[in-house]
């Protein structure tokens, strides 16, 4: 399908100057959907009335939901004022966060986290690996550009980070396995 160059005029990338230089974020919001929506259904933002002439018609849950996110990196902009931790930010990671909400919309569309294939194999929904692949995609994008050690050393997320797990600590998050059967032999000789 071809692009239509007036609707490319339309997107609204920079955000302005911070510290001197340009800081480009692309944050498109889309328009909302009404009834075409696929959680129009759930949607608490779809009656909200817009603040202003050009939230009109945009999407709540993604104005929202990026400016929760864009707010701790603006301040981080702010403080480090980088051109390219900036350009980083605005053109790789924003945009990332807004796929992955765009995901978690239609993931709570779904009536099931579960999907049959066409051979009639039961697995879980396809969609549910993309929001994972986005998350991970992020998580490179932190480290790839440096901005875990720079909001560490800014004394975001209390300078320091949790250790991964080992493999201990999985079996101790998925819990012991004879704790069901504890259950019933408790209440079994209570009787």
């Amino acid at each position: 399908m071809p692009v239509d160059k007036n609707q490319l005029t339309k997107f609204n990338i920079g955000k302005g100057v911070v510290g001197g230089h340009r800081f480009a974020v692309w944050d498109y919001i889309g328009k909302c959907q009404g009834d075409e929506c696929v959680i129009h259904d759930v949607c608490s933002y779809k009656d909200a009335k817009p603040t202003s002439d050009r939230q009109t018609k945009k999407c709540g849950i993604e104005r929202y939901y990026m400016g929760v996110v864009f707010k701790p990196f603006g301040e981080l902009v702010e403080k480090t004022k980088d051109p390219f931790i900036m350009q980083w930010i605005g053109l790789h990671i924003i945009p990332l966060y807004h796929q992955l909400i765009k995901l978690k919309k239609f993931e709570r569309s779904l009536k099931s986290p579960m999907d049959v294939s066409s051979k009639g194999d039961v697995r879980a929904h396809p969609v549910l690996k993309e929001i994972r692949t986005v998350i991970s995609a992020i998580r490179t994008e932190w480290r790839m550009s440096g901005l875990m050690e720079i909001v560490k050393d800014e004394g975001y997320m209390g300078g320091s980070f949790p250790a991964p797990l080992d493999d201990d600590d999985v079996t101790d998050l998925e819990g012991s396995p004879d704790y069901h059967d504890s259950l019933y032999t408790d209440t079994e000789e209570e009787d």
